[in-house]
């Protein structure tokens, strides 16, 4: 839920380095579905950018799962652009 950034912060680091590297070795369509599921979605803030932009360079992730977060990143910069808020 909107509101609870404090708590979901640590969730939004996970994400990143454990959640994405697992689902590299998945099912190509299932790991994107899970991606964009599981993307810190809630946390549109000024610090989910970069750490979703050191992941498209770091994590070895399969053609479909980047395309995925590709898509979560586009998203992210639009609200950010939309609240007025720096994107980098």
């Amino acid at each position: 839920m909107p509101g609870q950034d404090g708590v979901l912060a640590g969730l939004r680091d996970r994400y990143f380095t454990d959640a994405l590297p697992a689902l590299a070795d998945r099912d190509p369509v299932r790991a994107a579905d899970l991606a964009r599921l599981r993307y810190p979605a809630t946390l549109m803030s000024a610090d989910t950018l970069p750490a979703t932009d050191a992941a498209l360079l770091t994590c070895a992730l399969g053609h479909r799962l980047q395309m995925t977060v590709l898509d979560q990143q586009a998203i992210l910069r639009a609200v950010l652009t939309a609240r007025g808020l720096p994107t980098g």
